[in-house]
């Protein structure tokens, strides 16, 4: 029954489809907490269906544009960076799309999600996926990661180093700059880089800062949280700011379509593409890209 509704949620649209498989597929949910999964694009997932974000993971309700824009961003042979890498979902998709030329280097501090991400890459024999079980931050070292109370929000995909969470569990963990991994693993130049890290996006851009100046990354692709963003004391255009100094233009992902955006238009959240000056998407001076558009362009 849980692959019947499977199919019909993630190959139909229709309106109430979300309420309806969240209100079917909690009848279905397994005692199990640890449930092998085959995932609609033929991928294998170890998925928690008790947890919400996971659960749509499932069901395919959890971002499916954006999961279809990051392997459209990518091609045979490439590097990806997933910071924030949580159970796996964008890491497994784009392992599978960069193949075995390519690479994943994926990020995950919390330690019940690393060890899960590093069971899904398992489950898909992947070799082409490095997990690193640290926080990104502007410094190499240890830090504070805060986990908040499960009551207040999904304790497993809100974990952040910043520390804006009332009552929150702090707990002492590895950290790394990108500028300092990306010269030890002598990375070249990177394709996409994914961040959904809680507003420490600021962090994981001050760590990669020589890497912005010598190379920067073909695109990055983040959340950008403005409440978070405010909450961590921060302007909530920051991330728009920073990269524009290195030359880099934003996009707003609306309806799959790339738009050209400014920050003084975004949502409180919102997904924002970032291309580097000689993406090839800039240098055609087009303003709005739609999905389709992307592997003929590239």
């Amino acid at each position: 029954m849980r692959g019947v509704l499977q199919n019909l949620s993630t190959h139909t649209v229709f309106k109430g489809r979300t309420r309806l498989v969240r209100a079917v597929g909690q009848r279905l949910v397994p005692a199990a907490h640890a449930t092998p999964c085959r995932m609609w694009d033929n991928s294998r997932m170890i998925l928690d269906l008790h947890d919400p974000m996971q659960f749509d993971m499932y069901y395919g309700l959890y971002e499916p544009s954006m999961r279809e824009l990051v392997c459209a961003l990518l091609r045979p042979g490439d590097v990806m960076f997933d910071l924030g890498a949580h159970v796996g979902y964008f890491t497994i998709a784009g392992a599978k799309r960069v193949g075995a030329q390519g690479a994943v280097h994926a990020f995950e501090a919390l330690p019940a999600n690393a060890d899960a991400l590093q069971a899904n890459v398992r489950a898909n024999q992947m070799r082409n996926v490095h997990v690193n079980r640290v926080a990104v931050a502007d410094a190499s070292g240890s830090i504070l990661l805060h986990i908040p109370a499960q009551r207040d929000h999904d304790a497993g995909g809100a974990a952040t180093i910043m520390d804006f969470f009332p009552a929150a569990t702090a707990l002492d963990i590895p950290a790394v700059a990108l500028d300092d991994y990306i010269a030890a693993q002598s990375v070249g130049r990177i394709a996409l880089v994914k961040m959904d890290i809680e507003a420490a996006e600021v962090r994981a851009l001050r760590g990669m800062m020589r890497t912005l100046a010598s190379q920067p990354p073909r695109r990055i692709l983040s959340e950008v949280n403005t409440v978070r963003l405010r909450d961590s004391g921060y302007a909530p255009d920051i991330l728009h700011t920073m990269l524009a100094t290195y030359g880099y233009t934003s996009w707003q992902i609306q309806r799959e379509r790339l738009i050209a955006a400014r920050a003084d238009t975004q949502t409180a959240v919102s997904n924002v593409l970032f291309l580097a000056a000689d993406d090839p998407l800039v240098r055609r001076g087009e303003t709005v890209i739609s999905f389709q558009q992307l592997a003929a362009i590239q």
